[in-house]
C-alpha cells in the first residue's frame, strides 16, 4: 500500500500473481514502470480471474463467482450428473448425535471435498460458510452421514452455481457489522455456533462462522 497525494495505492500479491488498483490510469503506469525495471512483467488489463475466481463489473460494482471452479469440483468428485439440493446442509444434521458406530468414510475422499468446499466458502459462497464449518470438525474421523452431508454442499453448489457475490456500489460507504450465536448448539460437546459478517457500501466483503 502507498499513499499518492492524499490517496491510495493497492498492489495485492500472491506468488506471481499480482492486482494493482488506484485511482488514474497515470498512478496504475507508474506502479507498472517501476516493477517492470525490476521483474519480467505481463500485463493482462483489466481483472478476470484471479486464483480461479471470475471478476467483472457490473453497475459500477464488482462482481465475483467461482463457477469454474464448482464445476471442476463436481467432475473431479463424479458429481456433475447428480442431483441438485436446495439448501446445503439438512436442518436434522447439526442436532444429530455421531455414533462411534458410524460407518467410516474415506477420510482423504471427504478432507479432500472439504478443503475444496472451503476455498469456495471463503472467497464467494458465504451461503455455504456454516455447513462447510460444521463439516470441517468432522476430518479427523469421519463417517457415512458426514460424507452424505458433504456432498449435499456439492448438490446445493451445482443448483446455485450462477449466484455470485456483488461487492457494493453505494456512494454512502458505511460499514455495518452483524453478528449472532445459537446456545450451545453442537449436541456433540454443546458448544455454541456464532458468526459475523461486514458489509461495505453495501456489498458483504467478509464473513465467518465458528
Amino acid at each position: 500500500m502507498k499513499q499518492i497525494n492524499g490517496r491510495y495505492v493497492y498492489v495485492l500479491l500472491y506468488v506471481d500473481d499480482l492486482i494493482i488498483t488506484c485511482n488514474t490510469e497515470q498512478e496504475y503506469q507508474a506502479v507498472v514502470e517501476v516493477l517492470a525495471r525490476n521483474f519480467k512483467i505481463t500485463e493482462l488489463g483489466e481483472l478476470s480471474c484471479f486464483l480461479g475466481i471470475q471478476v467483472r463489473k457490473q453497475a459500477g460494482a464488482y462482481v465475483l463467482n467461482q463457477k469454474s471452479y464448482i464445476s471442476k469440483t463436481l467432475i473431479r468428485f463424479g458429481m456433475e450428473k447428480a442431483n441438485t439440493s436446495r439448501v446445503p446442509m439438512a436442518s436434522g444434521y447439526l442436532q444429530q448425535q455421531q455414533e462411534e458406530s458410524d460407518e467410516p468414510a474415506e477420510k482423504d475422499k471427504f478432507q479432500s471435498l472439504i478443503g475444496a468446499l472451503l476455498y469456495v466458502a471463503i472467497n464467494s459462497r458465504p451461503d455455504i460458510s456454516i455447513a462447510t464449518s460444521v463439516l470441517g470438525r468432522r476430518v479427523s474421523k469421519p463417517g457415512k452421514a458426514d460424507w452424505i452431508e458433504a456432498k449435499k454442499v456439492l448438490r446445493y453448489l451445482k443448483g446455485t452455481i450462477n449466484h455470485e457475490l456483488y461487492l457494493g456500489a453505494n456512494e454512502e460507504l458505511k460499514l455495518e457489522c452483524f453478528v449472532d450465536a445459537d446456545w450451545a448448539g453442537e449436541v456433540t460437546d454443546r458448544k455454541s455456533n456464532t458468526g459475523f459478517l461486514f458489509k461495505f457500501g453495501g456489498g458483504l466483503i467478509q464473513w465467518c462462522p465458528k
